[in-house]
């Protein structure tokens, strides 16, 4: 029997990390849905830090890790449109 956690290669460390950066500039970029990208991006940075901890988990898991990548709120695409 297969086990659905596989381990976390450091390319999927450093790819959570480029995200969570990406998410950052974003609330750079995107002032009126900052709340948003921040929690994204500590989303990811939680990702990366806890890779490592489900890797080790293989010795003796028996279900899957609860994290997903796919973010759980929509995306702000367009900035917010102030009354004049």
């Amino acid at each position: 029997m297969k086990s659905p956690i596989w381990p976390t290669a450091p390319e999927d460390i450093r790819h959570y990390r480029a995200l969570g950066s990406i998410c950052r500039q974003q609330a750079v970029l995107h002032p009126e849905a900052n709340w948003f990208w921040l929690s994204q991006a500590e989303r990811w940075e939680d990702l990366a830090a806890a890779a490592p901890a489900s890797s080790s988990r293989l010795d003796g898991a028996t279900g899957p890790v609860q994290t997903s990548p796919v973010p759980t709120s929509p995306v702000p695409t367009s900035p917010v449109q102030k009354a004049a």
